[in-house]
């Protein structure tokens, strides 16, 4: 049922579990697609005020207005996935800008001969739409019930990230959520809401670091890595993709493959290799 109610729609209940429906969720959204696409491309038809109309979505499903023409204004003209954020992290994207904040302020500590065990606060300023997501509850947050559940965990991700100096796939492994001294970090993470009126996922991002000897290291950054702003580079992009643990071979081919997309004239052999990747 719980995997089904995924299906129905992208439903948040995994937060309180730490299941891992979530990652299946952009996955359903494409294939509905793609089937529908397929189905109209043989004659099925749908009504055309699927969104607006008296029995529509947006009556459904919201009680608000809405301005339909912002939303259909530029379809088919204007493709939104110029927009999507490539993560640099294996943990929720809105937890990415202070992740970045908290390394920006992690490297001025460590320039300062600082180690993790020095630190006595960390506190950060977070989008209010973020809260309820990756901060809160927030004894929950500290020790995550599972290793998905960790990625949704700001203290956490954030606590490993100062003691590991990086953030991977391992380090949301279920043995990485065991570690102690992760989770003593967690507990002295503390957050604010942030006065960003903006989208959750393009908000700025700010933490200080606080030490037992007095000093305050402060980061800051506008907007999280990855972002139509502040695209990841070409080397982050290959190390991100070849260091998933897999055929490094393979994966080194199919990385090419996907830069040269546009010169290819299927894209079935780069299919068939990105099958045996696992």
């Amino acid at each position: 049922m719980g995997i089904a109610g995924s299906f129905a729609g992208g439903l948040l209940e995994f937060l309180n579990t730490g299941s891992s429906t979530k990652q299946i969720h952009p996955g359903i959204a494409a294939q509905a697609g793609i089937n529908a696409a397929t189905l109209a491309a043989h004659g099925a038809t749908g009504p055309g005020s699927v969104l607006e109309g008296e029995y529509g979505i947006y009556r459904t499903l919201s009680n608000r207005s809405v301005d339909l023409d912002s939303i259909t204004r530029d379809l088919g003209r204007v493709w939104q996935s110029g927009l999507i954020t490539i993560k640099p992290y294996p943990a929720c994207q809105l937890s990415h800008v202070t992740l970045d904040a908290a390394r920006a302020a992690w490297a001025q500590a460590q320039a300062n001969g600082c180690r993790s065990s020095d630190i006595s606060s960390i506190t950060a300023k977070v989008h209010r739409d973020s809260l309820n997501i990756i901060c809160e509850p927030f004894t929950s947050k500290i020790s995550p019930k599972t290793a998905y559940d960790a990625k949704f965990s700001l203290p956490w991700s954030v606590s490993v990230l100062l003691i590991d100096g990086e953030i991977g796939i391992l380090s949301f492994s279920e043995e990485s959520i065991l570690r102690s001294e992760v989770t003593a970090l967690a507990s002295k993470f503390s957050y604010t809401p942030s006065e960003d009126h903006g989208a959750a996922a393009a908000a700025s991002g700010e933490v200080v670091i606080s030490t037992y000897d007095g000093h305050e290291y402060v980061g800051v950054v506008a907007s999280s890595t990855g972002g139509p702003g502040n695209r990841l580079s070409l080397a982050d992009l290959s190390a991100k993709f070849l260091g998933q643990g897999t055929d490094l071979d393979l994966a080194t081919k199919v990385f090419d493959d996907l830069l040269h997309i546009d010169e290819s004239p299927t894209i079935q052999e780069i299919s068939a290799k990105i099958a045996k990747l696992r």
